[in-house]
């Protein structure tokens, strides 16, 4: 594991001691569905930054890990698995962000990942909107209030968004954006005939045991539009499936296969292909 004063060395430009290591950095990206719309947290936004970073600091950007579509409220997310197994394996020196928040907006998830997971493996981590070097006391303690902040803002837009709910709810107002399949007219919810052709593939490919990111692959190679008309996410393929289709009354469950007994048909899916 390499120690304070070697991490300082080659995170500064000067090597291990014989000029020929660099310093290893991977980049982490992620954007909530919520805040796909905005270009200020944008997937490419973040890694054009990451990327000019870490060619101002000479670094050795050997990935970006990215996590398109979910939410930031605890580090459970496919991309940062991925990063924290490769981490243990000594796979690179620091993880750069954009901001910390893009990794978690929970103070205490921070200290957890920063403590437990990356110290003991040697890996950095470097913000590039937030300067701060987690190798000196001073360093985290400047990263402790970011985190403080962070949690803030999450709690505050809970905050906000509970409030708003219930002033809906009290006024007898619909909540939310029509889903997948909706639309509202009149004030009354509609159903839209050409979308929810799509939730019913969708669930006809789930049933067949099709994952989410082959869902993803397969909307995407046939056209078919999401609701807003962006790209499809895992995280929108499981909410329509999770949420929009058992609404709908619309089975999502996955076929097992095993021995039939004698005389029984095979499922056949409902829904054509």
């Amino acid at each position: 594991m390499m120690s304070t004063r070697e991490r300082r060395l080659r995170m500064a430009g000067k090597g291990n001691g014989n000029g020929k290591a660099r310093y290893r950095v991977v980049g982490y990206v992620r954007v909530s569905t919520e805040e796909q719309a905005d270009k200020g947290v944008s997937l490419d936004n973040q890694e054009q930054r990451i990327r000019a970073h870490a060619f101002a600091k000479d670094w050795e950007l050997t990935r970006i890990y990215r996590d398109e579509g979910w939410s930031g409220k605890d580090l459970r997310r496919p991309a940062v698995k991925e990063l924290l197994d490769a981490a243990s394996a000594n796979a690179f020196d620091a993880i750069v962000v954009y901001k910390v928040d893009r990794v978690t907006r929970r103070q205490k998830d921070l200290w957890h990942l920063i403590e437990d997971l990356l110290e003991p493996a040697g890996v950095g981590f470097v913000s590039v909107s937030e300067p701060f070097d987690t190798t000196t006391a001073i360093g985290k303690a400047c990263l402790g209030m970011i985190g403080v902040f962070a949690q803030l803002e999450r709690d505050t837009i809970a905050e906000r968004t509970r409030d708003a709910l219930a002033y809906k709810r009290d006024r007898g107002e619909r909540l939310g954006a029509p889903a997948l399949s909706e639309s509202v007219e009149g004030g009354e919810l509609q159903t839209v005939a050409a979308e929810l052709v799509t939730v019913e593939r969708m669930a006809a490919l789930r049933r067949s045991g099709r994952t989410y990111a082959a869902i993803v692959e397969a909307m995407t190679a046939e056209g078919r539009p999401t609701k807003r008309g962006g790209k499809w996410h895992r995280a929108t393929v499981r909410y329509v499936l999770t949420k929009v289709a058992p609404r709908l009354g619309i089975d999502v469950r996955r076929r097992r296969r095993g021995p039939r007994a004698a005389g029984t048909p095979r499922a056949v899916a409902n829904v054509a292909e």
